[in-house]
């Protein structure tokens, strides 16, 4: 896909912007990465992808969590620092993740600039919610690694 000649994301963004109420490129830039997107053509239908994309990625960690393959040794590593309860809690947000991304799905197949931006909003405002859910699976996930080292450092000096 090649980027338009005098195509400029965030000025076309702050049009759209502007229209639809959403807010400053910045912030959505920081949680989308949006500057990436090269064309103005469908750029409501482009931005809704690319958080999709994102919500997606982020789904998909959690499936790791509460539904664990047997067949990866890091998976199964890590998943054993979740307890129960907090595979219960993330079965929630698995799912709330994925009616929007379900939502995306049918909006790919009939679309409005209207749709786009209406999933657009309600995804920002469920989005710091879902952040902090997120940053507290990557934590754990990241002081299972910590915790192991630490562990076998204390065998082999101890």
């Amino acid at each position: 896909m090649a980027k338009e000649e005098n195509f400029d994301i965030k000025t076309e963004y702050e049009k759209v912007s502007k229209k639809y109420k959403l807010p400053e490129f910045e912030k959505i830039n920081d949680d989308f990465e949006i500057c990436s997107i090269e064309k103005k053509e469908f750029l409501t239908r482009a931005i809704r992808r690319r958080m999709n994309d994102k919500l997606l990625f982020f789904a998909r960690i959690i499936e790791n969590v509460i539904y664990p393959n047997s067949q990866s040794q890091i998976i199964a590593y890590e998943n054993s620092v979740f307890t129960e309860e907090r595979r219960l809690e993330l079965v929630k947000v698995h799912k709330q993740l994925m009616i929007f991304e379900r939502r995306s799905l049918l909006l790919d197949i009939e679309t409005t600039d209207e749709n786009d931006i209406e999933y657009i909003k309600d995804l920002l405002i469920k989005w710091e919610e879902f952040k902090k859910e997120l940053k507290e699976v990557a934590e754990t996930m990241r002081e299972s690694w910590k915790n192991n080292i630490e562990e076998k450092e204390e065998r082999f000096f101890g």
